[in-house]
Order: C-alpha cells, then structure tokens, then sequence
C-alpha cells in the first residue's frame, strides 16, 4: 500500500511540475531492455507526436517522504527545461511501469562515443568540442550550476548498444555530434532513492580526480573538467584511462597517487 501511495504522490506532484506524461507514453514491450545498475531502458512511444523516446525505470524506489518526492519533480523538470544541441532532451516521467518512477528521454539509438571511434580514420575532435560546450552550459546554468558528476564515453548497459552512456553521439553531420546525457542522475539518485544492495551505484574512478578516489567520489565543477580530460585521452585512444591496469585494488592506488 505504501508503494501504490508514493506512486501516486509521485504522479500527483509531476502533474504540477508540468512532466507527467503518464497518459502520453506507451511501452514496446516486444523491444529486449537494456539493464543497468540502477535502472532498465525500455523503447516507448510519445503520443499524439507518435515520437519514439527511451523510458528509464529506475531500480531503486523513492525515498517517500514528501521532500524526497517533490525533490524527483523538481529536479526532473528542470532537466526538460534544458535546451542545448549537445544534451539529450529530457521529457518527463511516469509511473505508471513496474511500481517505478520513471524518465523519459529522446531516443539515441547510434551508439556511445567509444564505439564509434574504434574507426581509427575517426578524428575525435568534433565529438570533444560538443562535449564541451555541452558541459559549458551545464556549469552555465543561472539558477545553480549542473554537475555531471559521471562524464565518459563509454560503457554499456548490455552487449546491446547502449542509450544511457554519459557520452552519445548522432550521425546529424559527417563527423557525428556529441550528447550528453545521464547529467547530475548520480546525485539525483542518492538524495531521493532508497539505496538497496541490488542496485549500488559504482563509482567510474577512470574517470575520477585523485581527490574524489580520497573523498567517495564528491562532485564538483573541476572533478567534472578532469573527467572531461580523460574521457579527451580516451577517444583519442579509443581505450579506457588506465586501460593497462586491471585489478581493481591496484587501480585504486595508482589513480589516487595521479597528480
């Protein structure tokens, strides 16, 4: 009963947030999901606009005080006001699939930006001038600056290319567009979701400043600049940072020892 009631205030206070698109999604669900680890991506459909859009159930359920549920509206509002060619539009949310809130992006189906420059006549720059601007304005934002707080290019939710990386990219032009998405989500699940064992949210220390490694990985403006460096080192490597070292333990030590 108590899922079904913070379900519900959670519509009620999307409703007044202007993001409530209960009555205008519906689920494909013939499409295989994608599974992350904190959420699952399924492809729907916007109506009247017959739009297809990503629907992102979140693992994790809402807190259910009333300042958590309204922090979801309001937070989740603010991203569908975010108008930028180089951010993946956010639409709204629903609550209405598997007793979960839910957001609804633009559907990105071309592929992360680590995939697409395995193709070494690729020259990554164009992507890292997108990605830039589009942080650029992230941290531009009048009302308080937004924090990516996970930038990189890679990483799949399945074998299956991903919707969700933090850094997509669209064929628009000959040299594709940088998009990010996932911004500000990793701090926006910690304040309002209940964290469960099912669902733990790992730290991308890759991509991490050597004081996030030393803090739990606290987000700030120039942890997400260094982010960007090292995701620049990786699409024009077309590898992972540290891509040498593979024991967890160890890439701890050696990233926390980077100056």
């Amino acid at each position: 009963m108590r899922t079904l009631a913070t379900l519900e205030h959670s519509a009620v206070t999307a409703s007044k947030c202007g993001i409530n698109l209960n009555d205008q999604v519906e689920r494909d669900d013939a499409f295989r999901p994608l599974h992350g680890g904190n959420s699952i991506v399924y492809l729907g459909t916007l109506c009247p606009k017959m739009q297809r859009v990503a629907i992102k159930v979140i693992r994790l359920f809402p807190s259910g005080d009333k300042a958590s549920i309204q922090h979801i509206g309001e937070e989740i509002q603010l991203w569908s006001k975010l108008k930028h060619e180089n951010i993946v539009p956010v639409f709204g949310v629903l609550t209405k699939f598997d007793y979960a809130v839910s957001v609804v992006v633009k559907w990105m189906p071309t592929g992360s930006a680590y995939d697409y420059v395995q193709n070494r006549d690729i020259d990554p720059r164009p992507l890292l001038f997108g990605l830039a601007r589009g942080l650029h304005y992230l941290h531009s934002q009048v009302s308080a600056p937004i924090l990516h707080g996970d930038l990189r290019g890679v990483g799949r939710l399945s074998s299956r290319r991903s919707l969700f990386t933090m850094l997509r990219f669209e064929e628009k032009c000959k040299e594709g567009q940088a998009l990010l998405a996932d911004y500000d989500f990793s701090s926006f699940i910690e304040s309002s979701f209940v964290m469960t064992a099912a669902a733990p949210i790992h730290p991308t220390v890759r991509w991490m400043t050597p004081e996030q490694v030393d803090n739990n990985g606290k987000v700030t403006a120039p942890a997400d600049v260094w982010a960007f460096g090292m995701t620049a080192l990786g699409l024009f490597t077309a590898r992972p940072p540290y891509s040498d070292v593979h024991d967890a333990a160890s890439h701890h030590s050696y990233c926390a020892r980077v100056t």
